[in-house]
């Protein structure tokens, strides 16, 4: 199980474990306690959503948005479902807001800062869980019931569960490259009806990369890049592209063709480093969206 896995894992098990917990005892709740909790599941439910599927869908900001919103307000929503109207709308506001800024987070964040605020998140979201269920605990005893010893409102519990996710978080590395595309020695692009796969691609300098291009709409679809001349094409005996180099010394463009379900494959290098965009040339294509990005560092 790699490390995204495992965090969403650990998640959803701490997510429906405290859901549970709170579910058992709502008879005995006040409302405050329970907006609370509601609150702060589905803000940080959300907010780690965002982060990691900000980063798994890099480049493409409205679809993690729509998923990381989805994510954080279901949980809040659900969470509140038996307590009450008010924890619901809590819960699901505060999620939805949360999973908006985590999405922006994962998109605007270093890839190699992505593992310390994830870190963060992730104990935050522990020492919350942990002392919201002591405090229903102890507000849910009853008098005269006799205390366990190591019951879930000692504060040795939480500590030794918050030393556990700090181990456990420092036992897999988590990555600090692009998930997708980035700079190796092959990438892929998918071209559909009216929009590019992924839509930003990440490369290094000087190094020879190949590139395979699907177009799998139904119709034709072209990739012009305005590489201003810095971006070549490789001789290479496997390569099956058919990228036309015509006028690339006036225009600065590389042009790159392939037919509905077909595949091509070519090698390419930037020798500068810039950002060059990419689009479709057949006419509407690109004002419907069939636009991207080829980002050399």
């Amino acid at each position: 199980m790699d490390a995204t896995a495992q965090v969403l894992f650990y998640l959803i098990f701490t997510y429906v474990c405290f859901t549970w917990f709170v579910w058992r005892k709502r008879n005995k709740l006040e409302p405050m306690i329970c907006m609370v909790s509601g609150m702060t599941l589905g803000m940080m439910v959300g907010l780690i959503a965002g982060l990691v599927l900000g980063v798994l869908f890099k480049g493409e900001l409205a679809y993690s948005t729509m998923l990381s919103i989805a994510i954080g307000t279901f949980s809040g929503l659900i969470f509140g479902i038996p307590l009450s109207i008010l924890t619901m709308i809590e819960g699901a506001l505060a999620g939805l807001m949360a999973g908006m800024m985590g999405a922006m987070l994962g998109e605007m964040v270093p890839y190699e800062q992505v593992e310390p605020l994830l870190f963060l998140f992730i104990m935050l979201y522990t020492f919350c869980i942990m002392l919201l269920t002591r405090q229903i605990a102890i507000s849910t005893d009853e008098k005269g019931h006799p205390q366990k010893r190591f019951g879930l409102q000692h504060p040795l519990v939480g500590a030794m569960l918050l030393i556990g996710v700090f181990l456990w978080f420092q036992s897999f590395p988590v990555s600090s490259h692009p998930p997708r595309q980035e700079a190796k020695q092959s990438v892929e692009l998918v071209a559909s009806d009216y929009f590019y796969h992924p839509q930003q691609i990440v490369l290094k300098k000087g190094e020879e990369v190949k590139v395979t291009y699907h177009n799998q709409g139904k119709l034709e679809h072209v990739v012009e890049i305005v590489s201003k001349g810095n971006i070549v094409v490789v001789p290479d005996a496997d390569s099956s592209a058919h990228v036309h180099m015509h006028d690339a010394k006036s225009t600065g463009e590389l042009h790159l063709y392939a037919q509905p379900g077909e595949s091509v494959s070519y090698m390419i290098r930037a020798t500068a480093e810039g950002v060059y965009p990419f689009y479709c040339t057949i006419p509407g294509h690109k004002e419907k969206g069939m636009v991207g990005s080829l980002i050399v560092k």
